[in-house]
């Protein structure tokens, strides 16, 4: 990818080997991965700009690491499902950055991870949404999930979510659990953690929130 706005859309192919995608610093980029199936490895590298990443209907065998650096950035999974047979893991640097995870559509869930999950959002108002309101569906069925916001008044969104062990670290500033957990079919395994981290005023739950079975939260009022 060079120097400016760019795009790179991969769909109905198969990767026997890694599939690298790395572009030059500069530029809002775009990648769309469509019914593929990836044979080894997956790395995407996008430097500083807004850049988006979309995946749907794919496999990939092993590792997916996602990378966005710098900027206001997005990175979505959409209906059909997206499975990773290795690691997963998304670092999108300091900006403003969404994680999005839609809910899936005929019962069929919207990502699958067989390995760990890790997503750190780094500086910034971050948003990390796994399904929306006005919609059921199953989202993810993750194994070991670290979710990072690091500094920012950062968000969280959670439904019909199943993860065999979660930490969310929300980090400093004022951050906001968006739904209530407990009645909105999310599923964790012993010893989860929910840690608001240090904040400025006060980290936010929704009224009457109940946490699901094996979540310890900290650091709420």
């Amino acid at each position: 990818m060079l120097n400016g706005d760019d795009k790179v859309s991969i769909g109905a192919c198969t990767i026997n080997n890694n599939l690298v995608i790395r572009d030059s610093p500069g530029g809002n980029d775009k990648v769309i991965i469509d019914n593929t199936i990836v044979g080894n490895n997956t790395y995407i590298y996008l430097t500083s700009g807004d850049d988006k990443v979309f995946l749907t209907s794919s496999r990939f065998t092993g590792d997916v690491f996602i990378n966005t650096a710098g900027g206001h950035d997005l990175v979505r999974f959409i209906p059909g499902t997206v499975i990773v047979g290795g690691n997963l893991g998304i670092y999108t640097g300091g900006g403003d950055d969404r994680v999005r995870v839609d809910p899936g559509t005929s019962g069929a869930v919207t990502l699958r991870v067989f390995g760990t999950t890790f997503i750190q959002t780094h500086q910034g108002n971050d948003l990390v949404r796994f399904g929306v309101p006005s919609s059921t569906g199953p989202t993810v069925d993750l194994q070991a999930t670290v979710i990072d916001t690091g500094a920012g008044k950062d968000k969280i969104y959670m439904r019909d979510a199943i993860m065999s062990l979660l930490v969310a670290l929300l980090g400093d500033d004022d951050d906001t659990v968006m739904n209530n957990w407990g009645t909105d079919n999310v599923t964790v395994g012993f010893g989860s953690l929910l840690d608001g981290g240090n904040h400025i005023i006060k980290d936010s739950l929704p009224s009457s929130w109940t946490p699901p079975a094996n979540l310890t939260v900290i650091n709420f009022p």
